[in-house]
């Protein structure tokens, strides 16, 4: 049987690939071949890392062994029971791990329009941060707004309202 390689933070600092068991396609769930992930800078480096208080909502969230991702751009490969059988074939966006697949239930999942490429799409989970950051801070055309350093976020902030 195929193993499926997942990237598994085993320790403080410590990365490592693993071959876990294939994972099972529950009713309401597909089964996504992965193309393309992509590595929080935040989350999954601040996890990595150890880098926040022991007694924190993070030390709670960051236990090791810990299975990092939730950007995943993928193909359906399976759908459950419950699921359209449309789906299989279809490029689609998740918040799978970083491992060749994952599950996840079909209600999560976004089509890919024609002309997304994997990489671009792959970005999507911190567009949807960076959007709902935009509405909450209430901004409208013609405000004037002040960006405080030039990461990932700030980037796509720019993009959405400029």
């Amino acid at each position: 049987m195929e193993k499926n390689s997942t990237i598994v933070f085993t320790k403080l600092k410590t990365a490592e690939l693993e071959l876990k068991d294939m994972p099972e396609c529950e009713d309401d769930q597909v089964l996504i071949k992965t193309s393309k992930t992509l590595i929080s800078t935040g989350t999954e480096m601040s996890v990595f890392n150890g880098e926040f208080p022991e007694d924190s909502r993070w030390a709670q969230y960051g236990k090791y062994p810990f299975i990092p991702g939730y950007c995943n751009a993928g193909v359906v490969i399976k759908a459950g029971a419950k699921v359209d059988k449309s789906l299989i074939g279809k490029r689609v966006v998740s918040y799978c791990n970083h491992q060749k697949y994952g599950t996840t239930p079909s209600q999560y999942v976004k089509v890919l329009p024609d002309g997304v490429s994997d990489e671009e799409a792959a970005f999507f989970a911190l567009t949807e941060i960076v959007m709902h950051g935009v509405r909450r801070s209430q901004i409208s055309w013609g405000d004037s707004a002040v960006f405080y350093g030039m990461g990932i976020f700030v980037s796509l902030v720019q993009a959405l309202i400029f």
